[in-house]
This record gives structure tokens, C-alpha cells and sequence, in this order.
């Protein structure tokens, strides 16, 4: 029964609700109606309902002309909103009737799309790595035209340490949303979502588990206390090296680093270490522990190879190479949670029009 995609109106008022049913007893045989909830609540949610309210579904009968059901007709999606009596409708079809459109005349009728938990957070790389980029280019190309300006060189050097510092903190941020969305997918599904998280030492807020005072409310609440160890549990991960947090996500989802991108990552993340620890120069003891035998730097004759004690100098040729795996790495993380991870959440489609 799983949907690609809802298109969400508002309605007031529907008064009589006699007619509707709850899904249980309409999807008997359906093993995925928990996640397909969930998937029409977060829709409903995006499109502004206030999360009270019962989620229904609505029949509607095939003389209606909704879709090719000749006798069968077809099922929306609906909540009534207690407080303002607002109603909520999904349908995976366009509803276009006069009174639906005309109740929805200055709302955007929004169509939404069910999309892999990571493609929120891979499109937000992307689009970080590409911002920082071209800032670095249109900085570059106008201290370039100075020409050999001893000033402008050392600014150059100085604005390629920062932008790598930056898609490196962009690629922390990024592992830290992705394992929040399948730690929150895990939480949801359990097994179903095919999602198998490594164990770890949680480090517990234990007075927030507590309550104030008999009166409070959210005391004995198990849905209160199951968010604040999910936050728990992110907090801990986001204090983890970067290898744990490579290791503990992409083998939550069995999903392969080639080892040429692997090494690159450990070789970036070791040279913002030096850079922030080290004044910028190659630690011989980090270097050994490391396990590295030589770092290279591309340049635009070739590969420039940094030893213990030697200076760290990017080149615009290696800060691209790095944006470049960045693209990379979130496409092809984002694919494989995409074939990989029945989990999905709600995102507005860019192609929906409005009434």
C-alpha cells in the first residue's frame, strides 16, 4: 500500500464524520500501515495541521471519477483539527472539485513526495559544498589578479586552510543528520526498517529523566522519555572521531566506502587536525599513529607530497577535488538508503502548482 506521492488540501468544516473509518479496518492485510501513518501524519504536519486530531480514512465512490476503480472507488486520508475544526485530506490524485478548489483558492495545494531520509541531508551538502566553492573561485580570481603579490599569496593560502576547514565541518554536520534521520527511522520501525545500529556507551542526562514535581505532566510519559534518549543517543554520537562515526553509520545501512574515498576522508580529516592543533604543520606523531606513509596534495602539474614537520599548503586543484567527493559521497549514500531503507519521510515536490 506504500504511496510515492500526497497531495494535501484543507477543508472547513466537514461536520459528519460517520462516514469515516479507522485505517485498521480498512488495510486488514496491510503489514506497512504503521509506516504508511506516519508517512500521511509527517505530510500532514509539513502542510501545517497541528498534530491533534484522529487520523481516518474517508471513502469515496467510484461515480466520483477519482482514478479507474470501477466499483472498488478509492480511500482519502483525512484529520480534523480540534481546535479550529480544519480538516486535512490527502489523496495520491488530484482532488479537482469545485468546492475543494475553491475552499483552497489562496492556499498552495501542496504535492508532496516520499523521499529517502537521507536526501534532505545529502542535498543540503551539495548545496553547502557548492556555496562554499564558488565563494573560494570568486576569491581566488580576484587575488589572482595581482598577479605574483607576496600579500595576495599568503591570503590565498590562508582562505584554502579555512574553506577545507569548512567542508570538513559541512561533512561532520552531514554524518550527524544522516545517522539522527536512520537513529529516528530505527526508533520508528524497528527491524522493519532494515537499519541495524551499532551499540554504544550513552551517555545519559539523568535529571531531565526525572520529574520536578508530582504534578509534571510529562512524568510517566514513555513517549517524553523514548525522545529524550533518541537525543541522548545523537548527542553521544556527534562527541564520536570521525572514523567511529564513518563506521557506526555506514554499517547501520551496509553501505561500502571504496577505499580510495576512505583514505582520502582520513587523509582531510587528519590535515584539520593539524591544521587547528599543530599551527598547520605535519605532526610526526599523529602521522604515525595514523598509519600514513605520505600525504599528496594535488596541483596543476601533479601531486605535491607532504612529510612530517612540512607546512600544510592547499591548492585550489585539491580543494576541488575534496568538494568533488563531497558531491560524490552524498549521491551515492543518498542512492543506496534510497534502495536500501523502506524509511521515508515527506518533502514538498518542486513541480506542484498552485490553485
Amino acid at each position: 500500500m506504500y504511496i510515492d506521492e500526497y497531495h494535501i488540501y484543507q477543508y472547513t468544516f466537514l461536520d459528519d464524520l460517520s462516514f469515516s473509518k479507522k485505517p485498521e479496518d480498512v488495510y486488514k492485510d496491510g503489514s506497512d500501515l504503521k509506516d504508511e501513518i506516519h508517512r500521511v501524519s509527517n505530510a500532514f504536519l509539513q502542510a501545517g495541521w497541528e498534530g491533534d486530531g484522529e487520523i481516518c480514512v474517508i471513502w469515496v465512490p467510484p461515480f466520483v471519477d477519482l482514478g479507474i476503480e470501477d466499483t472498488l472507488g478509492r480511500y482519502l486520508w483525512h484529520v480534523k483539527q480540534k481546535n479550529n475544526g480544519i480538516s486535512f485530506i490527502a489523496s495520491d490524485r488530484p482532488l479537482e472539485y469545485g468546492p475543494l478548489t475553491q475552499h483552497n483558492w489562496n492556499i498552495e495545494i501542496l504535492k508532496y513526495k516520499a523521499c529517502s531520509i537521507t536526501e534532505d541531508a545529502s542535498e543540503r551538502l551539495k548545496g553547502k559544498t557548492s556555496a562554499i566553492l564558488q565563494e573560494l573561485d570568486q576569491s581566488l580570481d580576484h587575488l589572482n589578479e595581482n598577479g605574483s603579490d607576496p600579500i595576495a599569496n599568503n591570503i590565498s593560502c590562508s582562505l584554502l586552510i579555512h574553506t577545507q576547514g569548512l567542508l570538513i565541518g559541512a561533512l561532520q554536520e552531514y554524518l550527524d543528520q544522516c545517522y539522527l534521520q536512520l537513529l529516528l527511522a530505527a526508533v520508528h520501525s524497528g527491524s522493519k526498517s532494515k537499519i541495524k545500529l551499532k551499540c554504544t556507551k550513552v551517555k545519559l542526562r539523568e535529571v531531565f529523566y526525572m520529574p520536578n514535581n508530582e504534578d509534571d505532566e510529562f512524568a510517566d510519559d514513555p513517549r517524553f522519555k523514548l525522545q529524550l534518549l533518541v537525543s541522548d543517543i545523537w548527542l553521544t554520537y556527534k562527541r564520536e572521531s570521525f572514523p567511529e562515526k564513518i563506521d557506526k553509520l555506514f554499517k547501520a545501512v551496509d553501505y561500502a566506502l571504496s577505499s580510495e574515498v576512505k583514505g582520502d576522508i582520513k587523509k582531510h580529516v587528519f590535515l584539520r587536525n593539524c591544521v587547528h592543533h599543530h599551527g598547520a604543520k605535519i605532526d610526526k606523531r599523529e602521522f604515525d599513529s595514523a598509519g600514513l606513509s605520505s600525504i599528496t596534495i594535488k596541483q596543476s602539474n601533479g601531486n605535491l607530497t607532504l612529510l612530517p614537520w612540512d607546512r600544510i599548503n592547499f591548492t585550489r586543484e585539491e580543494i576541488h577535488h575534496l568538494c568533488e567527493l563531497l558531491f560524490n559521497l552524498a549521491d551515492s549514500f543518498n542512492k543506496h538508503c534510497e534502495k536500501n531503507i523502506p524509511a521515508k519521510y515527506f518533502t514538498v515536490n518542486v513541480d506542484h502548482e498552485s490553485k
